[in-house]
């Protein structure tokens, strides 16, 4: 059954700002209860190097009025998700793999929680947190199918599981698939497909680090922030929340405001702010604020 938005209004203004466009909402609707952070929404939060961030997006999240938006991509995705995860259980010999759902979010914290894809035992005798992530185009992975980099999004999701869940020294990594267009085709068309072997891949161990422990993966990634350890990217993602969560109030009501930047030169041809609107404009009510 479609979820009920009625009590949202979104009015926005879009202006320049050092010569791209800047998206400024106010989200019109009565206060509510603000979720935890997901793995999704940390990323979002914290990763000021996404050229398509949308704090608009996160913001409806965050207030559970977020429409779900369908694509081929998610459809795949999720059809996928089962049978790569046998896939490789039995391509890397894992034993005692434990699969989650929604029952997984209890095992978050106060502030943050997730569903895990899969846990194993690997041949070390480990046991180790698994994300899968199917993708089509290969510069999702620095352009390398058999030999792929990870994309920082895909790390910090698990970095975040392991950094709740595990010890210090535990491990979490991320396992590819490149879908190609024969088997992206088969799955949305409900027919018989092959899963390949030369499209699986795995990264290297995620580590949780102590505290305080300088990660050189996030000093590499973070070279403008500043950010040298895991707990400064969690304290980051509370602050960025709690500003989020800021009730102003206007003749027309109470709202939450965000601002959405366009980051990339090609806004011109290629508007993801604009794109989001169009998707959920059936279903949340949405006016752009024209002036007098």
């Amino acid at each position: 059954m479609p979820k009920d938005f009625s009590d949202v209004r979104i009015v926005y203004v879009k202006d320049f700002e050092y010569g791209k466009p800047l998206y400024r909402f106010k989200v019109y609707t009565p206060p509510k209860e603000f979720g935890k952070i997901s793995g999704h929404r940390f990323v979002s939060l914290v990763n000021d190097n996404n050229i398509f961030q949308n704090d608009l997006q996160v913001l409806l999240g965050f207030i559970k009025r977020q429409p779900f938006i369908e694509t081929d991509h998610t459809i795949v995705g999720n059809k996928l998700e089962q049978p790569i995860i046998d896939f490789v259980s039995e391509a890397y010999g894992f034993t005692d793999v434990e699969t989650f759902g929604f029952e997984d979010l209890k095992n978050g914290n106060d502030d943050f929680h997730f569903i895990r894809d899969l846990e194993y035992t690997n041949e070390n005798g480990e046991r180790v947190t698994g994300e899968i992530k199917t993708y089509s185009n290969p510069r999702k992975v620095g352009g390398n199918i058999k030999s792929p980099v990870t994309h920082l999004d895909w790390w910090l999701q698990t970095r975040l599981e392991i950094e709740v869940l595990k010890e210090e020294g535990e491990k979490g990594k991320v396992f590819y698939y490149f879908v190609d267009e024969p088997t992206r085709n088969a799955v949305l068309n409900d027919r018989a497909y092959t899963l390949k072997h030369k499209n699986l891949a795995e990264s290297d161990d995620i580590i949780k680090y102590g505290k305080n422990e300088e990660d050189p993966y996030i000093i590499n990634n973070f070279p403008n922030q500043g950010f040298k350890t895991f707990k400064q990217l969690m304290d980051y993602a509370k602050e960025r929340r709690d500003e989020m969560d800021t009730v102003y109030e206007d003749e027309e009501g109470t709202y939450y405001y965000v601002e959405v930047p366009l980051k990339y030169p090609f806004y011109h041809k290629f508007d993801h702010v604009k794109n989001y609107l169009n998707d959920i404009k059936e279903q949340i009510k949405i006016e752009e604020y024209k002036g007098e």
